[in-house]
């Protein structure tokens, strides 16, 4: 379903489960769309929403004007669950979505848990090498994929970076990927996200690949440290940063067992 506000169009996939109160909240990662989390929800306890964050997949800013800072990108999930009254309320998020979840959990009341995936620990306004970092990550991992015979559903394949890293060739996206992520460089710094932090009040899961080059296991335990509230850090065996895709069935075990309370 699309949801309208004056200064975007966002758009959520729902699934809801007669009588079941809990309620997850998904958010992807960088310039991909909900559909990468699509079989870690499956495997949720609870009624589902996947968010396209704005720009991505079916959602739409309202001005070209608009520059899309990670407030812009908290202020829409907020959104979503307001317009959706939704409570008792998870919140999933993987790389730039897990950042987004951690800013969310601090300043939404009906978040009552967080899980943070793959969360790169990262000046990102910094790092001149991140985007090739992302890309040549994403290249491995893709290639993998696809020579593996992964991809049961074949819709995961027409998602936007998906598209252009197996054709090879410039993607007419990919512009306008690379100009949000250099107003997200502008608009954040490690410290900003430290600050958020120190300020969860909900019990959190953190979890990443043993092999992630974007989120490693150094990087996860910093974060880790920072969290005051009860918090717990898993590390997937043999996983890289796309956890969601290569590792979907450890993910939803991991999420499902885990018991963290206040």
């Amino acid at each position: 379903m699309i949801l309208k506000f004056d200064k975007y169009n966002v758009n959520v996939r729902v699934n809801r489960k007669i009588g079941n109160d809990k309620n997850f909240l998904l958010i992807h990662g960088f310039a991909v769309d909900h559909r990468e989390m699509i079989r870690v929800s499956k495997g949720l306890p609870g009624n589902t929403y996947l968010v396209d964050l704005l720009d991505h997949g079916k959602s739409t800013v309202n001005s070209e004007n608009t520059k899309l800072d990670y407030k812009l990108f908290v202020e829409s999930i907020n959104a979503v669950i307001k317009k959706l009254k939704l409570t008792n309320v998870t919140i999933i998020g993987h790389s730039l979505g897990s950042l987004l979840s951690l800013v969310v959990a601090t300043e939404n009341k009906a978040i009552k848990k967080v899980v943070l995936m793959s969360m790169p620990h990262i000046d990102i306004a910094q790092d001149k090498e991140l985007i090739n970092r992302l890309v040549s990550e994403d290249k491995k991992i893709i290639s993998e994929l696809v020579n593996n015979d992964f991809f049961f559903e074949p819709s995961l394949l027409t998602t936007k970076v998906v598209t252009w890293l197996i054709q090879r060739k410039n993607h007419k996206n990919r512009a306008k990927y690379l100009e949000v992520f250099e107003n997200l460089s502008k608009s954040i710094n490690q410290t900003i996200f430290d600050k958020h932090l120190n300020k969860l009040k909900v019990p959190t899961l953190l979890i990443t690949g043993e092999n992630d080059p974007l989120s490693t296991i150094k990087d996860m335990q910093y974060i880790a440290d920072k969290i005051k509230i009860k918090h717990k850090l898993v590390i997937i065996p043999h996983a890289r940063h796309s956890i969601c895709l290569q590792k979907f069935k450890e993910v939803i075990q991991i999420i499902n067992d885990d018991q963290i309370k206040k």
